[in-house]
């Protein structure tokens, strides 16, 4: 079994998955271990008053008793007087229990024979004691004279083999003796006599419960290892290395020796580090100990009573129950429902009725319907906003901001957060049916899905199943299904869906949306009365918002620029005279700029430019924060810098420019001075009026857009 335990860690280690233990939900680690606590408090009452109550019901009752009082005097010593160090409650407890009992022998003049009839001390075989130091089972079957031929005399007992090593190495012994063939001899007869009598029914018979302390023994030994990084942060713990290390150790001891292999204390290097020793020390400590009391022998262990073990055991028990269980509930905060109390309820009852493996499955499965539940009444719909109050951050122009004010509704955003899974997939089909169907007004036309802050790798089944779903709605119901960031999963479930399309953001898929139902309108008002309130930019984005005017080529005069621009910024400057003068006062003093996609027009940090930077044709992005993000998208008619014409010198931020703007596709700006609007003041007052109207107009739009992006982020929308 120890083989096999260190088989694992090894594995464990080497594949470096030391972590995967950690997966095991704290539930079912906190039953596991409350179980061994109460299967501890089990065996304690057993050994402690078994032999006597068969006896008589006083006799167990009264080794029962003495068996608790020392249990609850470790404890009450412990919370008594903290300064006490750990190893002595339980090593008073051992002398005072076994001098208890030898002044009762002596008072009553009862020998160690009865004692041991009426179950106050464990029957030890005197010469297993004798010859047990030193013993190796996997070499020293025949060394305390067994196992016993069927029908024979036992073999004669013989020094342990590595007593013999010890003795030759040091020249206590005939050099005939000592010969490496003899010793090798030796340990080969010892080898073939255990196995030879190894009862490999019963082994099998007994495989479930190998199974279970095996996998017990690595998980625990795994998650106590996982905890030395943390444990010790200046050490730089391997915990995949250790646990590769103690494998290798059990492997060894138990293919060499046939002994239990070696593991670390976790309270002895805990303590440790409370008291400032070296963890070292005491790693080394611990096993020199243990390897003096194999060497000397266990002959002393037969003075102590039953009843002092079993206050040993129930102790121990009771202390896992107490931290693992009721401690929890007591203090509250570290079990977050009630089906998390049940896990640990449930891990407990099943090992006690059952065993480990079945409790550890019992407990896994309660733990995942517990999380299913607490994710599941958290909705994955976090917000459900119309287009009227969830804008893009393409700046648009007065009548185009009215038309979406007033036909926004066909537009839905719903931003998606957390698990979508079998639980809470059916919220995003509930949301879109209240706003799609028959009897919804405005009927539903475009719908925005964010799934920005979803886990993209936790989708399941049902998930996919849910968009699935949507896209059929979608297409049956004439909806346009808008999702991003594209989930690999989900484009691959939804090729060939005509009612659903990918964008990079939810900002790009709002922005398409936007551009549609803008068109959408335009369109239907062309065909009533043959009039238009401006140019719509379509679905691809090759609109008026990213191209010149069909009657201005990019290459064109300023003044036919600068026209174009104004009919562009604003909806009625076609129709406006006094513009005509206006264009002729400013013309002479734009400069037309080009970019290409991905060009700079500006950087953070850059100084700044005086001037108007009116967009003609093309896409620009400025981007602030860091890391940086969009705030605002510019297309043609909209301007970059008149907040600074307009802003007091007091409110003018000093130093370089605080934000950047970039060229997504191939763009065209005019850069008009603020100097020339500012002679245009002092010459012609009027003549400019139109201008600063017009800018007034554009700040104003930008108010607002701040004043929704406050609504989306107070409705939880970000």
């Amino acid at each position: 079994m120890y083989a096999l335990c260190g088989a694992v860690l090894w594995l464990l280690g080497t594949a470096r998955m030391v972590r995967v233990v950690n997966f095991l939900p704290y539930p079912v680690t906190a039953g596991m271990l409350a179980s061994i606590g109460v299967s501890l408090c089990k065996s304690g009452a057993r050994v402690a008053a078994a032999p006597g109550f068969r006896v008589s019901a006083a006799l167990g009752s009264l080794w029962l008793g003495l068996a608790l009082g020392l249990a609850f005097a470790m404890r009450r010593a412990r919370r008594a007087a903290k300064a006490l160090p750990t190893w002595l409650p339980p090593v008073a407890v051992v002398v005072a229990g076994t001098g208890l009992l030898r002044a009762g022998m002596w008072l009553m003049g009862v020998d160690a024979a009865a004692a041991t009839r009426d179950g106050a001390l464990f029957h030890w075989d005197a010469e297993m004691l004798a010859l047990a130091r030193g013993w190796a089972p996997l070499l020293d079957v025949r060394a305390i004279g067994g196992p016993k031929a069927p029908n024979g005399p036992p073999v004669r007992a013989r020094l342990p083999l590595l007593f013999e090593v010890a003795t030759c190495l040091a020249g206590g012994r005939a050099p005939g003796a000592c010969a490496p063939s003899k010793l090798a001899a030796r340990a080969a007869d010892g080898v073939r006599a255990f196995f030879k009598h190894v009862q490999w029914a019963v082994v099998f018979e007994c495989r479930g419960v190998i199974a279970a302390a095996v996998t017990i023994g690595a998980i625990k030994i795994g998650i106590k290892t996982g905890a030395f990084p943390g444990l010790f942060p200046d050490s730089g713990v391997d915990a995949d290395a250790e646990v590769a290390m103690i494998g290798a150790a059990n492997v060894a001891a138990a293919a060499l020796l046939g002994a239990q292999g070696t593991a670390y204390s976790f309270s002895a290097l805990k303590l440790a580090q409370q008291l400032g020793a070296s963890p070292r020390g005491v790693g080394s400590l611990v096993p020199a100990l243990c390897l003096l009391a194999w060497a000397y022998g266990f002959g002393s262990l037969r003075h102590v009573p039953r009843f002092v073990y079993g206050a040993l055991l129930l102790d121990l028990g009771w202390d896992y129950v107490e931290t693992y269980l009721l401690g929890p509930l007591r203090r509250g905060g570290v079990f977050l429902g009630d089906v998390d109390v049940l896990a640990v309820v449930a891990v407990v009852a099943t090992a006690v009725a059952a065993s480990l493996l079945e409790a550890v499955g019992v407990g896994v499965v309660l733990c995942l319907v517990g999380t299913a539940a607490r994710l599941a009444k958290a909705s994955v719909v976090a917000g459900d906003l119309s287009g009227a109050e969830a804008r893009s951050t393409i700046e648009r122009s007065y009548r185009q901001q009215l038309q979406l004010d007033k036909h926004g509704g066909a537009i839905r955003v719903l931003q998606l957060r957390g698990y979508i899974f079998f639980g809470s997939a059916a919220d995003i089909l509930a949301a879109v049916r209240r706003h799609a169907g028959e009897h919804a007004d405005p009927p539903l036309r475009h719908l925005v899905v964010d799934l920005e802050n979803c886990y993209a790798s936790a989708l399941d089944l049902t998930a996919v199943e849910t968009f699935q779903q949507l896209a059929r709605l979608g297409s049956h119901l004439d909806f346009q299904i808008c999702l991003a960031p594209p989930l690999e999963l989900l484009k691959t479930a939804l090729r060939g869906a005509d009612a659903a399309t990918f964008y990079e953001t939810a900002d790009d898929a709002l922005e398409a949306c936007e551009d549609a139902l803008l068109e959408s309108v335009w369109s239907r008002q062309l065909s009533s009365d043959g009039s238009s309130f401006g140019s719509s930019p379509s679905l691809n984005h090759k609109s008026a918002a990213s191209t010149p005017s069909p009657k201005v080529a990019v290459g064109a005069p300023p003044a036919a620029l600068l026209r174009d621009w104004l009919a562009a910024a604003d909806d009625d400057a076609a129709d406006d005279p006094r513009l005509a003068p206006l264009v002729d006062a400013l013309a002479p003093h734009v400069g037309p700029r080009r970019y290409a996609a991905r060009d700079f027009v500006y950087r953070r940090g850059d100084p700044k430019d005086d001037a108007f930077y009116l967009c003609i044709r093309g896409r620009l992005r400025l981007l602030a924060g860091d890391p940086a993000r969009c705030i605002r998208k510019l297309g043609r008619g909209n301007v970059v810098g008149a907040g600074d014409f307009y802003a007091a010198d007091d409110d003018l931020a000093p130093g370089g420019r605080s934000e950047t703007l970039v060229a997504t596709a191939a763009s065209t700006i005019l850069r008009l001075p603020h100097a020339a609007v500012h002679g245009l003041d002092l010459e012609n007052p009027a003549l400019a009026a139109p201008f600063h109207r017009l800018m007034a107009r554009m700040l104003s739009g930008k108010n607002r857009n701040s004043k929704l992006a406050l609504y989306r982020f107070a409705h939880g929308y970000y």
